[in-house]
């Protein structure tokens, strides 16, 4: 009989535990805009897309919890490509609460975006630091 070795989970950095609090915290308010969005009057218009953001957000974030390589590749790519767009995007926001909520997640977007570059993150997801 064999003895089964197990290898220590390798402790997460801050830095990872700081790029998913704000990511959850950009996803989150993704679902709130989605409910403002919508028409007034229309509750259920902007509540169905609120929740299919909300569940996707939370398998997205489990799957990043769960160190999965591809899915740190998807984020860190599409993360940062959203990011050098807001200048673009910024015209397309409105004004009001849909607006202020829009500066609050980029300004979680973006030193998200910044923190899953750096090699302690790179190398707990096992991406290669070279």
């Amino acid at each position: 009989m064999t003895a089964a070795v197990t290898v220590p989970a390798s402790p997460r950095p801050p830095q990872v535990t700081a790029a998913l609090i704000l990511l959850g915290l950009g996803l989150a308010l993704g679902a709130i805009r989605a409910i403002l969005r919508a028409a007034p009057g229309s509750f259920l218009h902007g509540a169905i897309p609120a929740l299919c953001i909300i569940v996707l957000a939370a398998l997205w974030l489990y799957g990043l919890h769960r160190r999965k390589k591809w899915l740190w590749w998807v984020t860190a790519i599409l993360l940062t490509l959203g990011v050098l767009g807001i200048p673009w995007d910024l015209k397309r926001q409105g004004s009001g609460p849909q607006l202020t909520l829009y500066y609050i997640q980029c300004a979680a977007s973006i030193p998200a975006a910044i923190l899953l570059w750096l090699a302690p993150v790179r190398r707990w997801f096992g991406v290669s630091a070279a």
